[in-house]
C-alpha cells in the first residue's frame, strides 16, 4: 500500500491504490514514482487502483518526468504471476517530445502515433 500524504482527497486515492513502496508513494498530493540510480526498477512496476470497477471516464493529467520515460496504463488487466505487472493501453510520456501524447498497447504489439497525426 502506498503512503499517502497529508492532503485528505489524496490520502483517500492513495488507500485504494497498491504498488512497491520503494517506487510509489504520495509527494504534495500527487502520486508520485520515482527510480534512481540506486534505486532501479528491475522492469516495468506499476501502482494499481484497487478502488473497484470505473465506469467511463475521461483522464486528465499532469506530469512532470525528469529524465527517461512513463505512462499511464487504462482498461488494463494484471498479468498473472507477475506482481504490479499491467498490460493494456498506455499513455506514453517521456522527458523529449517523441512518445508524449502517443498511446501503445501491450501484449501483441502495438502502437499509435501521437495525437493529431497520422501513421
Amino acid at each position: 500500500m502506498m503512503k499517502p500524504g497529508s492532503n485528505p482527497s489524496s490520502t483517500a486515492r492513495a488507500s485504494k491504490t497498491d504498488g512497491k513502496s520503494k517506487f510509489w508513494s504520495v509527494q504534495d498530493g500527487a502520486i508520485t514514482g520515482q527510480t534512481t540510480k540506486e534505486n532501479p526498477a528491475p522492469g516495468n512496476t506499476f501502482c494499481i487502483w484497487r478502488g473497484g470497477e470505473v465506469d467511463d471516464f475521461e483522464l486528465k493529467a499532469e506530469f512532470k518526468i525528469i529524465g527517461h520515460n512513463s505512462g499511464i496504463q487504462y482498461r488494463s488487466f494484471e498479468v498473472p504471476n507477475q506482481k504490479w505487472v499491467v498490460g493494456g493501453y498506455q499513455a506514453d510520456m517521456e522527458a523529449g517530445d517523441t512518445f508524449t501524447e502517443s498511446s501503445t498497447k501491450s501484449g501483441p504489439a502495438a502502437f499509435w502515433p501521437r495525437a493529431g497525426r497520422r501513421p
